[in-house]
Parts: structure tokens; sequence; C-alpha cells
């Protein structure tokens, strides 16, 4: 008999178990992530859209900063922010597609995997949310095609080239699509991996929001800095690559080896155009994406004052509906309703 109910016993706790992780989702409804990426990106790519033209100039031609400054210079104001709609679509896309997903990946692999380490979870989270973003990869050929300037007489916008690239056929939009893979899924490894160690190091800005900022914004510089050197001459492979349109399909190998014979045989030639990258393009960006990393933990602050924002409101609401008549009860109505969406806005993003 109690081997009997042993043997029972068992079945039910190996089949409530799955049930019990059926019923429940691992990922919550919540998306801080995405929003905070996506407007994180859209500040970037405005500002730092013309540093990035001029660095991608000196990584195509393998020019000096002066020479690339004087291209943009004799092409005018009117072709300096060419090209800009493709990365905005593809850059706002794909910030919030990399917080947001690596927030998602790394609840998953948390629910499903729980044995993992933190370190294998953050990197396989990083490098996942990475190869999704790849997906965007068209947007990037078509601004990779409208920056290089012997494309400015042929093709007039994104959407001509667009017309134009589909000629030869939808793997023409993701040329370039390995070296897109090669550089995103570290560069998130590093970005998330490092971000809170070198958070660690600098001074504790207790509970002084003005220090939190202050020590994102460091931590963000230097990981730009860093990481867009590790990473810079897989971009100018990834370049090369894509401003050729049409033809046989390159490897990074072989694209390695013609640029660097085309640049005189000196790996340093390699790094044209890094210092701008370097020094402003990648630091003002990644700063950028630090603060969305603080609104993002520090959303509280956010929640506090929607909650004393909405104690003002439900006294002069109830002050107004004392000395109700009947030409104030449009106005009472608005007010009832501005305040029943900040409470929809705060319990759905906060």
């Amino acid at each position: 008999m109690p081997d009997l109910q042993g043997s029972s016993s068992s079945p039910l706790i190996t089949t409530s178990a799955p049930s019990s992780k059926l019923n429940k989702s691992p990922l919550t409804e919540d998306g801080r992530e995405f929003v905070c990426g996506w407007g994180a990106a859209f500040i970037n790519i405005t500002v730092t859209f013309p540093m990035n033209k001029l660095m991608f100039r000196q990584m195509l031609h393998g020019i000096s900063t002066a020479s690339a400054a004087n291209q943009l210079r004799r092409e005018g104001f009117k072709n300096l922010y060419r090209g800009i709609l493709p990365p905005l679509c593809q850059k706002t896309v794909s910030t919030s597609v990399m917080f947001g997903m690596f927030d998602q990946y790394g609840k998953l692999l948390r629910y499903y995997h729980p044995q993992l380490p933190d370190g294998v979870t953050l990197a396989l989270a990083a490098t996942l949310a990475g190869c999704t973003e790849a997906i965007l990869c068209p947007f990037e050929r078509i601004q990779t095609v409208l920056q290089d300037k012997k494309f400015h007489g042929k093709y007039k916008n994104s959407l001509h080239i667009t017309q134009e690239l589909w000629k030869y056929g939808v793997r023409e939009y993701y040329r370039g699509m390995v070296s897109i893979l090669v550089r995103n899924g570290p560069s998130n490894v590093l970005f998330f991996g490092l971000r809170t160690e070198i958070k660690d190091i600098l001074p504790n800005p207790s509970k002084s929001w003005w220090g939190h900022v202050l020590t994102d914004f460091v931590s963000g510089a230097f990981l730009g800095a860093f990481i867009s050197t590790v990473m810079y001459p897989i971009n100018v492979i990834k370049a090369h690559q894509q401003c050729q349109v049409g033809g046989a399909f390159q490897s990074m190998h072989q694209t390695f080896w013609d640029v660097y014979h085309a640049r005189g045989s000196r790996l340093s030639r390699l790094f044209s155009g890094a210092h701008v990258e370097t020094v402003l393009l990648r630091k003002c960006q990644r700063c950028v994406f630090a603060s969305c990393l603080w609104m993002r933990d520090y959303h509280s602050l956010l929640h506090q004052f929607l909650s004393e924002v909405r104690k003002i409101i439900d006294l002069a609401l109830l002050k107004i509906h004392k000395k109700c008549t009947t030409e104030s009860i449009p106005i009472l109505n608005c007010c009832y309703l501005e305040i029943q969406l900040a409470r929809w806005y705060n319990s759905a993003f906060i």
C-alpha cells in the first residue's frame, strides 16, 4: 500500500508544476523599457546625425576629419541631414527593441532556467536582444547608401532607394547582415554587463537624484568610448559591404582584406574616424542611453509627482463639487476625465 501511494503521488507533482507555469506568464505588460528606449534614440539621432555623417565619410574613404568636414561643407546644409529618415526609423525602433527585449529575454531566462548564473543570463539576454535588433538591417542599409556621396545624383530619397533595391531581390536589403550580428551581440553584452560595474566604481551618489544622473552620464560616456573603439573595424567592414548595390555578396573576411590593402596595408588606417565616434558620437549616444536607464530605474520620482498632482486635483474637485452649479458641470467632467487618464497612465507605466 505505501508503494502504491508513493507511485500515485509522484504523477500529481509532475503534472501540477507545468500547469502552474502555463497559467502564470513570466512576462509583465510593462512598456516602460520600450518607451524609454524609443525616446532616448529619437533625441540621440537628431542631435548626433551630423557627427555620424562626418564619421561615416572617414570610415568609407579613409580621409581626415578636415577633409570629411570640407566635403559636407561643399554639399551644403540641404544635404547635411540627407539620410536621417532611415536611421531615425531604425534606431528608435532598434533601441526600443534593445532595452525592451533585453528585459523580456531576461525574465524568460530567469523563469524557465533559474539555475543559470546571473552573468550567463545577462549575456544570453543581451545577445538575443542584439540578434532581434538585426531584423531592422534594411534601414541601416538604406542609410549607408544615402550617406555615400557617389549615390547623391543617382537616388533621390529613401523611398527611391527602397524601390531600386527591390529589383535585386530581398537579399539586397540584408547585405552586411552578418557584420551587424557580430557587432550587436558583443556590444550589448559589454553595455549591459559593464554599466553596473562602472557605476559601482564611481562615488556613491546616495539619494541625490542629480548624483544618479551624473554617474549614469559618466558611465555612459566611458562605455560609449570603449565599445565604439572595440567595434569600429566591424563597422568599417559593414559600411563597405553596404555601400555596394548589386553584384556578389562579400564575406567579412574578404571585405577586411580588401579594405586593409586599399588603405596601404596599415591596420591603423582601419580606425580612420574612430576618434570622432569615440570622443563625440558614441559618448553622446551612450549618455542618452544612460539617461534612458535613469528614467527607467528612478521612475518612482515620477510616481511621487503624479501622486501629489492627483491629491491636488482631488482637493480641487471636492471644492468645485461643493460650489457646483449648472455652468460648472462641463468643467467638472473635464477634470474627472483628466484624473482618470492620469490614473490610467500611473497604472500602465508606473
